[in-house]
């Protein structure tokens, strides 16, 4: 079976239109959608935003579904989020079908749609090979069990946290200043 569903989608598509217009000139679909006319749903985005849903689950922390961790056992990873936010997104290795197919979407759409940040502020620190100290579980085990571990729960908008404010919002202990820094 092909992995791409691109032609079922759009057999599914024609018979939907062909449904719905009945040999009839398809009148709302040639109106512009900005303008509050209807339109007909383009199946095709609603397959990529289903298949991209699952890999949103990836960056929650705490709310994260129960598929996630297999998912990131699957995977053989500590965090599934690191594997998006990598420069190469590897999914050749990924013995899971569904999972290579989702991660190939999310390399082919992310970068189009500019849902990808250079900054990576959703990866986390933690077992990054892009951040060697990080790799060490012994050193941050702070870090992780209080889940200050990614760029974007050390900011506030646009601007780091200092010292103090994390103190005040994870009840850093002084001794961890010194990672914070590290970071």
């Amino acid at each position: 079976m092909d992995s791409d569903p691109t032609v079922m989608l759009e057999h599914l598509q024609k018979a939907f239109n062909k449904f719905v217009w009945d040999n009839k000139k398809a009148v709302l679909a040639s109106r512009n959608r900005h303008k509050r006319s209807l339109g007909i749903p383009n199946l095709q985005y609603y397959y990529i935003v289903a298949q991209l849903c699952q890999l949103a689950a990836w960056n929650g922390e705490d709310d994260a579904p129960a598929l996630t961790s297999i998912e990131q056992e699957l995977m053989n990873v500590k965090y599934a989020r690191n594997v998006l936010w990598t420069k190469r997104l590897i999914t050749q290795n990924q013995s899971n079908p569904i999972i290579s197919h989702s991660l190939k979407l999310w390399r082919r759409f992310g970068t189009k749609h500019k849902m990808i940040s250079p900054s990576n502020p959703a990866q986390s620190f933690l077992s990054n090979p892009n951040f060697v100290p990080g790799l060490s579980q012994r050193i941050f085990s702070w870090w992780e069990q209080n889940n200050p571990s990614t760029i974007y729960s050390l900011t506030k908008q646009t601007t780091l946290l200092s010292v103090q404010q994390l103190t005040d919002l994870y009840n850093m202990p002084s001794q961890e200043t010194f990672h914070n820094l590290q970071i």
